[in-house]
């Protein structure tokens, strides 16, 4: 690995000034990781790209492997590399390719795929010849189905008249275009996908609508992972637009497609279990099944961040839970930052639901602060997730200022009957009379406020709804009431019964 100061573009470069900039485009509009195909004709061109990239202000980490040891190591390279930001990472192949050592390197780059992708998070540039690049389709065939669209530098002599800027896309609405003009299904998953993320986020649901009508429907044989994707997208939209029946169609349509990867699985499953979670005919039982079942395929895949928020969506109406799920886990953040600040939003709501507002406010204040330092980076949430719960946690604590802390339930005994001492007079057979009413008075009250209390002494949990206090005889029957009435509900709490 190199890193040198750039220099100024040799004569012999100027011919490819012009590609030189469509790869500079795809640089500054890819947001993140996307590995871009260079075939040059030989490691100069590429090493001329990289220096000139890099006074553009895209620093360049250049790996070129020189041998079979460098060729072994490049896949661990790449995993131990610390981009800067808005950087880039140039593969440089050069010398003999039929050692043993770059076979190696296709098939641990091809195996590390996810961890390469996530880890640098920046442009990575493979760059090789022709027959460099065919083989890596051949030997590294995972790795390569998540190539943008690939970039050709062919041999050329410099040109003696003056050149024009030849024009090239400059948006990414102008890259997408290009990537359907040229029929690149994978260009145009990771520009699609790369847009939506803003516009859910902005609440824009329409225009995301509009461009997700435009990628292809012949997408789920050859590429599942990325027709999946997509799709995925669409079950979001309709969730935010409120058609849950229609998101749901579509996520059983996913789930049921051959070959469909894991991931794209288990966030099918974690969003069905959100569609069965929302709505006035919600099934809190229906969504837990679905919560769990992409909790297992988190963990069978070893995603750790789906794993955690498949977690917390399973108890999220349980405060209790999510602060004893928080207590547990609270030491160790995902390597996913948007993800760790819903859950923040998530717990922040359950401790003002647990009437400890000054941490809720100070969680949600962190939360907020998180977000917006890594809106921009890559995650497995679609865009907008973290907005909503967010303003869930605002609303609840809102809400619950106004209201009274619950405080325990006194169970004040009713006041005894006065006895009424019988006097002899003339009309003492009355006397007599009232008092024997009295003396029963006094006995039925005795017994009903003896049985009442032996009712109560057998309540355990009690919670606030407005201003109605319910009590019932376990934290069970608690839960399970409180959900019935819904959001308006307190948390539970034990209550001391107490006699004056």
């Amino acid at each position: 690995m190199s890193h040198e100061p750039p220099a100024a573009l040799p004569s012999w470069a100027e011919p490819y000034l012009d590609e030189f900039a469509g790869i500079l485009r795809v640089v500054e509009l890819s947001g993140g990781f996307v590995l871009l195909p260079v075939e040059v004709p030989g490691p100069d061109l590429a090493r001329a790209l990289a220096e000139w990239l890099e006074s553009k202000g895209h620093v360049a980490l250049v790996f070129a492997p020189q041998d079979d040891e460098e060729w072994r190591y490049l896949s661990t390279r790449l995993l131990e590399a610390k981009p800067e930001e808005g950087g880039v990472c140039v593969v440089i192949a050069g010398g003999d390719l039929s050692t043993k050592g770059v076979s190696l390197a296709f098939r641990l780059v091809n195996e590390r795929r996810d961890a390469i992708s996530k880890r640098i998070g920046c442009p990575l540039l493979w760059c090789g010849t022709a027959e460099f690049l065919l083989e890596t389709a051949q030997w590294a065939p995972d790795f390569w189905s998540v190539r943008a669209v690939e970039r050709r530098l062919r041999l050329r002599e410099r040109e003696e008249k003056p050149r024009e800027e030849a024009a090239a896309p400059s948006s990414r609405a102008d890259l997408l275009e290009e990537a359907r003009r040229q029929g690149d299904r994978k260009s145009i998953s990771t520009l699609t996908v790369g847009q939506i993320r803003p516009m859910l986020s902005a609440g824009e649901l329409a225009e995301a609508e509009a461009l997700l009508a435009g990628t292809p429907a012949a997408m789920a044989e050859k590429d599942p992972e990325d027709w999946g994707e997509i799709e995925l997208l669409r079950a979001e939209v309709a969730r935010r637009r409120g058609q849950l029946d229609q998101s749901e169609a579509m996520l059983q349509q996913i789930l049921a497609a051959p070959g469909l990867p894991k991931l794209i699985a288990c966030r099918a499953h974690l969003l069905l279990g959100r569609v069965r979670d929302t709505g006035d005919d919600a099934d809190s039982q229906a969504a837990a099944v679905q919560y769990q079942t992409a909790k297992e395929l988190a963990q069978a895949i070893r995603a750790p961040a789906l794993e955690r928020l498949a977690s917390y969506r399973h108890v999220w109406r349980s405060p209790r839970h999510v602060l004893e799920l928080w207590g547990a886990s609270r030491t160790t953040s995902v390597d996913d930052r948007p993800v760790q600040a819903l859950l923040m939003a998530i717990v922040a709501a359950a401790m003002a639901s647990s009437h400890d507002i000054q941490q809720a406010r100070r969680l949600l204040a962190e939360a907020s602060a998180l977000a917006e330092r890594s809106k921009d980076d890559p995650t497995i949430l679609f865009g907008g997730e973290v907005e909503e719960e967010l303003q869930k946690a605002r609303e609840v604590i809102t809400r619950l200022e106004a209201k009274p802390e619950p405080k325990k339930v006194a169970i004040t005994p009713t006041p005894a009957v006065p006895q009424v001492e019988a006097t002899t007079t003339s009309k003492s057979g009355r006397g007599w009379w009232i008092a024997a009413v009295a003396l029963a008075l006094v006995l039925v009250g005795s017994w009903a406020l003896w049985r009442y209390y032996d009712a109560v002494d057998e309540v355990q949990f009690c919670f606030t709804d407005g201003a109605l206090i319910h009590c019932t005889r376990s934290l069970g029957a608690c839960e399970e009431l409180r959900a019935k009435i819904g959001p308006s509900a307190g948390p539970c709490q034990p209550v001391t019964t107490t006699f004056p």
